[in-house]
């Protein structure tokens, strides 16, 4: 068995995954693409060896012989690195990709992507930092990647800041943590004061969430896409 709480939920989690898509293709996944956010840059080692352990521990209880290539990058969305046009102060276009080492961090492979497009305001790019790759992907292969999955919402129409997965999670997320209560007080990981605001804004929508339930349909296609 895993020690550690943490471990513990990822094994369950993966096991799940993969014998939902095990249902439908008659074998697990060959190959594993994850992406993590609200990770800080010092808790990149820590929290990667605890989830790889579970990981790693979950792909052996489905299968003793099953080892799958894993790919595993943090997607950090809180930073202060900022793109503009050369020709003007207005935002760079959607699908720039900066990987220069004099931006991104000269250790470890990162790139900054430029996803979506900006209106009103300053784009922020998303940073990506590749902690592991058993899957042996070309730069251009995960930045294609990680682009195609910003266009893959089924919220919006055009590209996302982030890759879906993770805008899922973030949204199953918050709604959880509007119906965790502790002491009176809502705890979440991220930044109290950001929560707070978001509180704030949406006073009746804990009530309209623990008052329904929601069910995933159990009939997706064969091809459908599994996000861990």
């Amino acid at each position: 068995m895993v020690v550690g709480a943490t471990e513990t939920v990822i094994c369950a989690s993966v096991i799940d995954r993969h014998s939902q898509y095990a249902k439908y293709h008659s074998y697990p996944p060959k190959a594993i693409v994850i992406y993590r956010d609200g990770i800080a840059n010092s808790e990149f080692d820590n929290v990667f060896e605890q989830e790889l352990m579970g990981i790693q521990e979950a792909c052996v209880e489905l299968l003793s012989i099953y080892q799958p290539c894993l790919t595993y990058s943090v997607v950090n969305k809180r930073h202060h690195t900022r793109f503009f046009r050369t020709d003007s102060k207005s935002n760079v276009t959607a699908g720039t990709v900066v990987d220069s080492h004099e931006v991104t961090n000269p250790i470890t492979y990162g790139f900054l992507l430029n996803s979506h497009h900006a209106e009103k305001e300053t784009s922020r790019p998303a940073h990506y930092h590749v902690l592991h790759d058993d899957n042996k992907l070309k730069p251009d292969q995960v930045q294609m990647l990680s682009y195609a999955l910003c266009y893959a919402s089924a919220r919006c129409t055009c590209s996302i800041s982030i890759p879906a997965p993770v805008k899922y999670a973030d949204l199953l997320a918050f709604r959880a943590n509007l119906c965790i209560h502790r002491n009176g007080q809502i705890h979440t990981e991220s930044d109290v004061a950001e929560q707070a605001t978001l509180v704030a804004q949406t006073v009746n929508v804990k009530e309209e969430i623990m008052s329904k339930r929601i069910v995933l349909s159990s009939k997706l296609a064969p091809d459908s896409p599994f996000f861990l």
